[in-house]
Parts: structure tokens; C-alpha cells; sequence
């Protein structure tokens, strides 16, 4: 017990051996005991062999480290992208140069100052451009090459799609003449075109929390324009306390700092902490959701000066701190490439 820290199904696995259910308050006890002692030295066998084999499984609640940190912060820049409509030899080498399960699908553009800026406008999975490459879902521009219908292709059904399913076939299954590599591929009748999705300055426990209750396996990082800057994956959470140790996060945030001054993606200067963004967005609920046991949430809150029974509102009276502009926007990066590292 000490070792895997099991307390009902080890409670059922003793009864049913001893046949004897008059035991079963004494043993779920001692077994709840013996979990609480172990659960002071160390973490359970099963969790340090998760740790050890770098597996990315979120805890239940969000690490006391990720109070203090944005998503703009643990993303990785420079997202490897597919455009909207885009040519099947780019598509092909994405897939052959990645393993990733799904792309962001963005849509470039240029703004006043002449920067190319790439907007999402969705995310694809990597087992339906498999499939749309094997049925030849691609052929000429028409119509300017822009917007749904821009391709002059065939449309694939839902039924093909899970016809493969669960077994896709690969990359290097398909056979493709060399010629097909300059047509194009319109994702638009097959993309997610409106993906979870969270702002550079959304709070890494807000970050969490999505990833924890829908499932994610990536989530995209925009600016207040839609403008795609980084991916967040399960992975930049689940080595969060690593970083942390290695003094990672603080180089992140200091460079964010810099990159700001530089006309970079960073933290607004009047907006330095957590505490700063949740009150601006009047997020109670979100810092009552950190920590375990509202332990975490209540010494935040008290750090704010609010009680569990305030609101915003309350310490705006109380301590005149004036409510942030949400009005207020942010330089974007000028380096968000169309490839790089996720």
C-alpha cells in the first residue's frame, strides 16, 4: 500500500480474497492511513515510473509554479503551420519532416506596417491530410486561389474518412505522382475551423484547466487578432516543475520582457502577474480553481485582498486598484514564421 497507493480497489481485493465483509471499514482505513503516511515521503510507484518515462499525463490540479506564469511564457514559437489552400508538396513535406497529430491552419496577410502575419483560422489532424493526399483530394487554383471552393477538386465524404479509421494508412503508403506535387489542397471543407484557443496573456492555470477537462492534446496561443504565435502542448506542462528547477521559466520571462521592448510578443507592462490579468478579466471562479484543497486559491485571493465571499469589485473599492483596460492591445511577433519546431 505504501508503495502503489491503492486504497478502494486494494480494500476490494482483500475482502474478496478473505470472503469476509465484516473487515471492510478497518481495512479501508488502515489502507487510507498507510496511504496518507506514504503520500508524506514520496510520490506512488506508478507516478514516479510515469515521471521517469516522461509520460504526459496532467494531474488533477493545476502546480502552485503555474500561479505566476502566461501561456506566452511555455508555448513554443514559431509553430509549424499549413495555409488554407496550399500546395500538396508542402503538405507532404510537413508530414514527412513531423510527427505531429494535428497542424494549425492559417490563413497569411499582411498589416499596415507591411509585417506578414499568419491568422488561424483552424486545425487539422494529421490522419485527414493522410487521407485527403491518398484519394487525390487536390488540383488547380480557380477563382483567384482564395476561400472555400478556390481548388478544383473532389470533395471527400465523412465516410471515407472513418472507412480508415482506426488504422490510417502512412505516409509512405501512398503513391503520388511527382507532377501532383505542384497542385494545391483546399482544407476548408475539412478543417476544425474553430479550435480551443487562448490569448498570450491567458494565465498558465486557465491553460491547465483546458487542457484537464477537454481532453487536448495541443492548444493554439493567438494574439487579440487571431494571429497565430506559439502551441501549447501537454508536454510544456507536464515538464513545468522541471523547467521551473532549471531556472527555464525566469529566462522565458525575462526574454519576454526584452522582446517586448523590441516590438515581440510579450507580457503588457501593466500587466505583470496573475493576479493583474484575473482581476482584469473579473475571473474570480478561475483563482478559486487553483490550488489543492483552496489552499492555493485562498492565498491568492488574500494576496489580492479579497475573501472567498468577494468579488472584483470589492477590492477595486477597497484598495483603489483601478481595473485594467481591456482595450488595451499588444505588438505581435514580427518572427512567426510558417515553419519551425513545435
Amino acid at each position: 500500500m505504501h508503495v502503489v497507493r491503492m486504497t478502494i480497489s486494494l480494500t476490494v481485493i482483500v475482502i474478496e480474497t478473505t470472503n469476509n465483509v465484516s473487515f471492510g471499514l478497518p481495512v479501508m482505513m488502515t489502507l487510507m492511513m498507510a496511504k496518507w503516511v506514504g503520500d508524506i515521503f514520496n510520490e506512488g510507484l506508478y507516478d514516479i515510473h510515469i515521471e521517469l518515462k516522461q509520460i504526459p499525463l496532467l494531474e488533477w490540479e493545476p502546480p502552485k509554479e503555474m500561479m505566476t506564469f502566461y501561456a506566452a511564457q511555455v508555448m513554443t514559437k514559431n509553430p509549424l503551420t499549413i495555409e488554407e489552400v496550399d500546395r500538396v508538396s508542402e503538405i507532404i513535406h510537413v508530414l514527412k519532416t513531423t510527427a505531429h497529430a494535428a497542424y494549425p491552419v492559417v490563413v497569411p496577410r499582411i498589416d499596415n506596417e507591411g509585417v506578414v502575419k499568419h491568422k488561424l483560422v483552424g486545425i487539422i489532424l494529421r490522419s485527414q491530410l493522410v487521407v485527403l493526399l491518398k484519394h487525390k483530394a487536390y488540383g488547380k487554383l480557380v477563382g483567384g486561389g482564395v476561400g472555400e471552393g478556390s481548388v478544383d477538386a473532389p470533395i471527400i465524404s465523412y465516410e471515407t474518412f472513418i472507412a480508415d479509421y482506426p488504422r490510417y494508412p502512412k505516409l509512405d503508403q501512398i503513391e503520388l505522382p511527382i507532377d501532383d506535387g505542384q497542385l494545391f489542397m483546399d482544407l476548408t471543407p475539412y478543417m476544425h475551423p474553430c479550435p480551443y484557443t487562448v490569448l498570450h496573456i491567458a494565465p498558465l492555470p486557465r491553460v491547465f484547466n483546458l487542457f484537464r477537462t477537454m481532453g487536448l492534446r495541443q492548444l493554439p496561443v493567438t494574439d487579440r487578432d487571431n494571429n497565430l504565435l506559439g502551441i501549447v502542448t501537454r508536454k510544456d506542462l507536464t515538464h513545468l516543475e522541471y523547467l521551473h528547477s532549471e531556472g527555464d521559466l525566469e529566462t522565458r520571462g525575462k526574454r519576454m520582457g526584452m522582446d517586448q521592448q523590441e516590438g515581440e510578443v510579450g507580457i503588457p507592462a501593466d500587466m505583470r502577474s496573475v493576479k493583474d490579468f484575473l482581476i482584469a478579466e473579473g475571473d474570480v471562479g478561475s483563482i478559486r480553481s487553483m490550488g489543492r484543497d483552496g489552499a492555493g486559491s485562498q492565498l491568492l485571493l488574500q494576496s489580492m485582498g479579497l475573501g472567498l465571499g468577494q468579488s472584483t469589485d470589492d477590492l477595486d473599492a477597497a484598495d483603489n486598484t483601478p481595473l485594467l483596460n481591456r482595450g488595451t492591445t499588444q505588438p505581435v511577433s514580427r518572427n512567426v514564421q510558417r515553419y519551425g519546431g513545435l
